[in-house]
C-alpha cells in the first residue's frame, strides 16, 4: 500500500559513544498482517543519521520509478535507482557505494531485493552486509514505494549530551558487564 507510512528512526542514544547505538527502528504498517509493526536492526545506519542532524525520516506516497534516498550533509535526496533492480541487497549496497564513491565504513545502505520489489508480504530491509529489520514485511512496504534502498553517508554532525563524561562512563560499565 503506497500510501501507508514507512517510519525509519534511531533512538535517544543514537551516534553516542553506547555499544549498539547504530541500532533503528522501521515502523510501518506490516504486509503480512495488515497490522501495525516494529522490528529493529543493527548496524550503522541509526548512528549515521543521528551524525547527519537527523533522528528518522518518515517515508510517504510512492515514487513514479525506483528510486533510493541518498542522505548526506543533513540533507536527503532521492536517486534514480531503476539500474538497481534485480540486484541482491548486498550488491545493491556495494554498487550505491561506488557509484556515490564511498567506503565500506563511510556509508550505510539499508535496502530490498528482489522479493522486496515483487512485494512478497515477508520480504525484509536488508543492509550493512547481513543485519535486517524483516518483521512483518517492511522490505514489501519499501517496494510498494518504489524505494529500492536508504544511503546514509557518515556526516560530521556530533552527537550533543547533557553529560559526555557520565555517560561515557557508564557506556564503559554496561560494557563490562556484557563480558
Amino acid at each position: 500500500d503506497p500510501d501507508n507510512r514507512l517510519i525509519i528512526a534511531t533512538g535517544p542514544l543514537g551516534g553516542t559513544r553506547v555499544t549498539g547505538s547504530g541500532t533503528f527502528s522501521v515502523v510501518t504498517k506490516g504486509c503480512l498482517t495488515n497490522g501495525g509493526t516494529a522490528t529493529q536492526a543493527n548496524g550503522y545506519l541509526g548512528a549515521f543519521l543521528r551524525f547527519n542532524g537527523l533522528v528518522g525520516v518518515v517515508v510517504q506516497g510512492a515514487a513514479d520509478h525506483w528510486t533510493y534516498l541518498f542522505v548526506h550533509d543533513g540533507k536527503a535526496e532521492l536517486r534514480d535507482a531503476r539500474h538497481l533492480l534485480g540486484k541482491d541487497t548486498w550488491e545493491t549496497e556495494d554498487a550505491i557505494k561506488k557509484e556515490l564513491g564511498y567506503s565500506e565504513r563511510q556509508m550505510s545502505v539499508f535496502g530490498i531485493g528482489p522479493a522486496g520489489e515483487n512485494l512478497v508480504k515477508f520480504a525484509g530491509i536488508i543492509g550493512d552486509k547481513g543485519h535486517a529489520a524483516a518483521h512483518n514485511g517492511t522490505g514489501a512496504v519499501m517496494g510498494s514505494k518504489k524505494l529500492k534502498a536508504i544511503a546514509v553517508a557518515r556526516g560530521n554532525t556530533g552527537v550533543e549530551v547533557h553529560d559526555k563524561d557520565a555517560l561515557t562512563a557508564l557506556a564503559a560499565l554496561m560494557n563490562q558487564s556484557l563480558l
